[in-house]
């Protein structure tokens, strides 16, 4: 569908098209990086679950330039996860997701993409400070869940509800 009549100086408004929220509308987008930012930002006055959104491929890579310096030593060796419901804590090195973790301990958790765009195996979590690599999580359940395939920790713990 084009929405230019010919003429792409005449784009898609996306942001006079999203403007109102009318209660019971759904959204759902995908499409190239400026198309999903544009959607994402004309829509954040949206309920988050009416805006659904699909990646097909991740967001280019932060340059590491760009990377934030966690400012600790002991993050660079990775980070501990406890299992809430046995008190077993595990060690999460830099070189492996929690997901591989876990189940190296005999904990499985579902996956699918392996790459932060399915959901498939978010997991809630009880504390600690997550550092979200996922596309699929939008901010109120990122306060509750983390993707187990690409999350990783700003801090030393994170507690998981398993």
């Amino acid at each position: 569908m084009h929405y230019d009549g010919g003429n792409p100086a005449n784009g898609l408004d996306i942001a006079v098209l999203l403007r109102r929220y009318e209660p019971g509308s759904q959204l759902y987008y995908c499409g190239p990086q400026g198309f999903m930012a544009a959607c994402a930002r004309a829509s954040a006055h949206w309920p988050a679950d009416a805006v659904h959104c699909e990646y097909f491929v991740g967001a280019p890579a932060v340059p590491a330039e760009e990377v934030p310096d966690i400012g600790s030593e002991a993050l660079a060796l990775g980070f501990q996860l406890k299992i809430a419901s046995t008190g077993v804590v595990l060690t999460v090195p830099n070189d492996k997701s929690i997901a591989q973790v876990l189940g190296e301990h005999g904990v499985e958790i579902p996956m699918s993409c392996q790459s932060g765009l399915c959901g498939t195996c978010k997991v809630r979590y009880f504390s600690g400070e997550v550092d979200h690599r996922d596309y699929v999580l939008n901010a109120e359940a990122r306060t509750q869940f983390l993707t187990t395939c690409v999350s990783r920790s700003h801090g030393a713990l994170l507690v998981l509800d398993l």
